[in-house]
């Protein structure tokens, strides 16, 4: 029984439970529910399930938010009922399930809904037996059978839904719980426990995940919960005031933001100029106008698609500034144009870029377009801004974990504020300069720039250009690199990987580690070796930055070809998110390649990584959507590059008006296609027993914030180049996700596949110019 237990009144139930048809569609919505999170990385799916049901959003609290005391005293009077949410562990070990073991103990009759995890913990609270499952089923479909009673009135007697768990509750149920909703073991013929009901209290649990993009009915079971709720929640007064202000204090969901948008007015910068030039092609501009420059970026859409119309370049100019971040030192390095340099401490570097980026907000009534009349649709996405990288031990303040000690000194995040930016525009072959700040120094800008332009098409026409050969493999990569983790000790990894995810500890693991090679920076030209990169390896989400050392801030560049958007956030504030999970070879004819692609579409290991994943990014868009607004317009499908095919799905929502971009990055990062899910318990097993070495830059994200419009754009750092010119090492990342289904061999065929597409260019161009 919970601690003080007895200094909480026992509810009673409403005399004789109300007939389920006397329920109606509004006593429905006016439910008022807590959802218990268990730290799950599909809790947000559960709680956007039941805003489609509710006039009311559930509250959702961490399940060590609060003691017994405390809830029983501040919540449970004011709410109806309880969901207990999946969540990784087992319900064995009290710190996996903290409050809803509390919960179930309490001997009151709260209707209480169990998912996955709070499933298994009601069985386990009974009497039942929680064993290991005889297949683990981590994204992967069943035909679920059912009684049609109760939880699963109105819906079909059989029906598909997803399941991640690699526990059970046993079959063998003690006496007050009843089977519900079973599938057959193809191996065993056992009927196996899909969902149960209690016979006296109202208590429903389901083994599978209803919330699941994939899982049928899952709406349906919400409102059949719902109903169930209200015919048997105990008497007590209705009252919403308390109920909203519980929400506004305690739940987990954001409902305003610390800091609120700032006015235009209050802007630094009060104009953006924008003019329209010929084409140039992008890589001669670069050369011509920035490969001198001494901090310049460029994000490069070398593979034009449909969703890769811009792409954008510049330098820290005069009046700009960089900016750069020291996870272990908790410091800022603010870098102006003019010379002048000022470190400050930050508690939250995300808090410090959403002050930085609020400041320089300049309103759209500010574009001035000078020579061209171009429709909103024809402006880029990015009109001046901030451009840079946040990288992956970033996580430690998005995630609330400590930082990993690293003896790298490359910032953990570096972005340039561009004040001039060159825009083009893949699809009309034309370029947008823009500037912002008072008009003359503006004008004269795209002036002097227009002017460059013209002496680079020059250049090109008379092929002055020079053009980096591309050199063929003198030496397999993976023996080029030196891996931090070696082949031997990945795949005892990957075994320990799959251990982890039988007992239930998690449900997909990426693993990855880092292959580096020695380099001379007064030999290798970083400009010349993307060049190399992009020619070999042209990617929608490729990027150059380049940043040399200057006021004690080291030297380092990037070269990255992703092929992977991670967050995008345009002007009509739609974010969209697209994960790849399932990668294959290019076949040497067309035939075999067309073979390859559809092996990969139908690949199920491919498709049960893909779909966790996706529902991992509906929960982390459910929290800074507006409700109901959270979609997946592709699901699964493949994308063919240079040298891979890639299973790609496609997540979009609106971004709540009260939040920005920057809280939509806080709450997405890192990419969980990079972490597997659920995401804060992977990456706590990533960091504490699988990995032996920090990301860095890798598996972090790069793109731009924009000072006109709020639009942002970022990828994710894949097949990507990491110069470092203090430890004179270039580093290049590669992974994959490891599921119940992985065999390690074939993992480790796929590092290596991965690692060619950026390392075999590397490797070729590092071995020629050290000649």
């Amino acid at each position: 029984m919970p601690p003080n237990v007895a200094n909480i009144p026992r509810l009673p139930v409403n005399g004789a439970n109300r007939p389920l048809e006397s329920i109606t569609s509004a006593a429905r919505k006016r439910l008022r529910i807590v959802i218990i999170d268990n730290f799950d990385s599909y809790t947000f799916n559960v709680y956007h399930l039941f805003c489609g049901v509710l006039e009311h959003p559930p509250i959702v609290i961490r399940n060590n938010q609060m003691g017994w005391a405390e809830f029983g005293t501040r919540v449970l009077p004011h709410i109806d009922a309880i969901v207990l949410s999946p969540g990784p562990g087992t319900p064995e070990h009290p710190k996996d399930i903290g409050l809803c073991g509390d919960v179930l103990r309490y001997p009151g009759p709260i209707p209480v809904f169990g998912v996955c995890l709070g499933h298994q913990a009601m069985g386990l609270q009974c009497g039942g037996r929680v064993e290991r499952a005889p297949v683990v089923m981590h994204g992967r479909l069943s035909p679920i059978e059912h009684l049609g009673t109760g939880l699963f009135a109105n819906i079909p007697p059989h029906f598909l839904a997803v399941r991640y768990h690699s526990l059970i509750v046993h079959e063998d149920l003690p006496s007050d719980l009843i089977t519900t909703a079973w599938v057959r073991d193809g191996r065993t013929g056992r009927r196996l426990v899909m969902a149960l009901e209690h016979r006296t209290k109202p208590w429903h649990g389901v083994q599978f995940h209803p919330e699941s993009i994939c899982s049928e009915y899952g709406n349906q079971m919400a409102v059949n919960f719902c109903d169930l709720a209200l015919a048997n929640r105990p008497q007590k007064p209705y009252f919403l005031e308390p109920y909203h202000a519980l929400s506004e204090h305690i739940s987990v969901v954001p409902t305003h933001v610390p800091h609120s948008i700032t006015p235009a007015h209050a802007s630094e910068v009060h104009q953006c100029h924008v003019a329209a030039v010929e084409w140039c092609d992008p890589e001669t501009a670069f050369d011509t106008l920035f490969a001198a420059s001494r901090q310049s970026v460029w994000l490069d859409s070398a593979r034009v698609e449909g969703e890769t119309r811009w792409s954008y370049m510049g330098e820290r100019s005069a009046t700009g500034f960089s900016l750069t971040y020291s996870l272990q030192r908790g410091q800022v390095t603010v870098q102006h144009g003019d010379g002048r340099c000022e470190t400050r401490s930050v508690a939250s570097f995300f808090d410090f870029l959403q002050t930085v980026y609020l400041q320089h907000q300049i309103p759209w009534t500010a574009i001035q377009q000078h020579g061209v009349n171009l429709s909103d649709d024809d402006l880029p996405q990015f009109l001046g801004g901030l451009v840079g990288y946040i990288g992956y031990e970033l996580k430690a303040e998005t995630l609330n974990m400590p930082a990993v000690a690293t003896t790298s000194t490359v910032p953990d995040a570096t972005f340039v504020f561009l004040d001039r930016a060159l825009c083009f525009d893949h699809v009309h072959r034309r370029i947008v300069l823009v500037a912002l700040g008072p008009r003359e120094p503006a004008l004269a800008w795209i002036r002097d720039t227009a002017a460059l332009l013209d002496t680079a098409r020059r250049r090109a026409l008379l092929k002055l250009s020079a053009q980096p050969a591309v050199a063929v493999a003198r030496l397999p990569v993976d023996q080029f690199f030196t891996p931090d983790l070696p082949h031997t000790p990945y795949l005892a990894a990957i075994q320990r990987s799959n251990d982890l995810i039988d007992a239930g500890e998690t449900y997909e693991v990426c693993m990855t580690t880092q292959f580096r090679c020695p380099f001379d920076p007064t030999r290798i030209d970083p400009w010349s070796l993307y060049r190399s990169v992009r020619r070999r390896n042209p990617a929608p989400y490729g990027a150059y930055l380049r940043f040399a050392a200057s006021s004690g801030v080291p030297g380092h560049w990037i070269a990255c070809s992703s092929p992977e958007r991670f967050l995008r956030v345009d002007r009509a504030h739609v974010i969209t998110m697209k994960p790849i999970k399932g990668t294959a070879r290019r076949g040497k004819t067309q035939k075999e390649d067309d073979a390859i692609r559809s092996a990969l579409e139908a690949n199920d290991k491919d498709r049960a990584e893909n779909l966790m994943i996706v529902d991992l990014i509906r929960n982390d868009l459910n929290l800074v959507s507006t409700t109901g607004s959270v979609c997946v317009p592709k699901l699964m499908h493949v994308e063919s590059y240079e040298t891979l095919h890639q299973l790609v799905s496609t997540i979009q929502g609106d971004l709540d008006p009260n939040l920005t971009a920057v809280d939509a990055l806080r709450h997405t990062f890192p990419p969980g296609s990079m972490t597997g899910a659920p995401k804060l318990r992977t990456v706590q097993l990533l960091e504490d027993q699988l990995e032996s070495s920090p990301r860095g830059i890798y598996s972090g994200c790069i793109g731009f914030l924009s000072a006109v419009g709020g639009a942002s754009h970022f990828n994710v750092v894949i097949r990507t180049a990491i110069g470092d010119e203090t430890a004179k090492s270039i580093s290049v990342g590669a992974g994959g996700a490891i599921v119940a289904l992985s065999d390690p061999a074939d993992e480790w065929d796929e590092v290596v596949l991965k690692l060619q597409s950026v390392g075999g260019a590397v490797a070729d161009f590092v071995t020629e110019a050290s000649r």
